[in-house]
């Protein structure tokens, strides 16, 4: 319990030093954490944690996020914009499996597994994002395990979507 309550205190030490994280701002990330459904059920305690991980980036249309086969090191969640997640056919025609928006993430998949990615995620306008590192990422599934229950059920609506493709296809 001590060892637990240490690495959560060393962790919140970390990012507040490391972001310089201010509570008008913390507030302001948390309502876009509230906005994306993995973070529905969770409470404002555990996305203020969450808050003090995440860092911004933007891009221009048509940049590369994800490329297939990196190694993992951040999640992505889409706060503006749309990405498309592709894979390159035995053709070399790209081929697009879906289309994110706003409130959707990414590059969960290959991260929490430890695994290379499996597609290419390429912004298809300006696209603003939420990123949480790997280690972040896993710092905060050991301090609120309800966080790996979330990614569970994203796992399971990707898996059935993808059965529901193959199925057609």
């Amino acid at each position: 319990m001590n060892e637990e309550l240490d690495e959560h205190l060393q962790f919140l030490v970390d990012k507040l030093l490391a972001n310089n994280l201010d509570e008008s701002r913390k507030l302001k990330i948390v309502e876009l954490l509230k906005k994306i459904p993995l973070f529905h059920s969770q409470p404002d305690s555990i996305l203020g944690d969450i808050a003090k991980a995440v860092s911004f980036e933007s891009f221009s249309a048509e940049e590369c996020l994800i490329a297939r086969d990196e190694v993992p090191d951040s999640i992505y969640f889409i706060v503006k914009g749309s990405v498309r997640v592709s894979r390159e056919d035995m053709h070399r025609v790209e081929q697009t499996i879906r289309v994110l928006k706003a409130g959707e993430c990414m590059g969960e998949i290959g991260m929490l597994a430890g695994l290379p990615r499996s597609a290419d995620a390429i912004t298809n306008e300006r696209t603003d994002l939420m990123v949480i590192t790997r280690d972040d990422l896993h710092k905060l599934i050991r301090l609120y395990p309800s966080l790996a229950f979330a990614f569970f059920r994203v796992f399971s609506q990707r898996l059935i979507e993808m059965n529901t493709l193959l199925a057609m296809g």
